[in-house]
């Protein structure tokens, strides 16, 4: 199993709101706004959870797999020559 398959088996780790974007951009093999989706999602995800935002949806994401995820696309994209660790 590749990288990529495993980016996009982890993408269901997203907020839902953020899957189909999400799959655009691997479509498009658009992953430096892929990283940024990502990030932006565990930032949420993250400050959702710390102030115990019971009304979120973000709060049934499971940060593991996000995280996960992350890691994934952060390797991908270093392999590829454009990761940015201030990202």
């Amino acid at each position: 199993m590749g990288i990529l398959t495993d980016i996009e088996r982890l993408i269901y780790a997203l907020p839902t709101k953020d899957i189909e974007l999400a799959n655009k951009f691997i479509r498009e093999r658009n992953f430096e706004f892929l990283q940024d989706l990502v990030n932006s999602a565990v930032y949420k995800v993250k400050r959702a959870k710390t102030i115990e935002d019971v009304s979120s949806p973000l709060m049934s994401v499971d940060i593991d797999n996000l995280l996960s995820l992350k890691s994934t696309v952060d390797i991908y994209c270093m392999r590829l020559g454009i990761y940015d660790p201030e990202k």
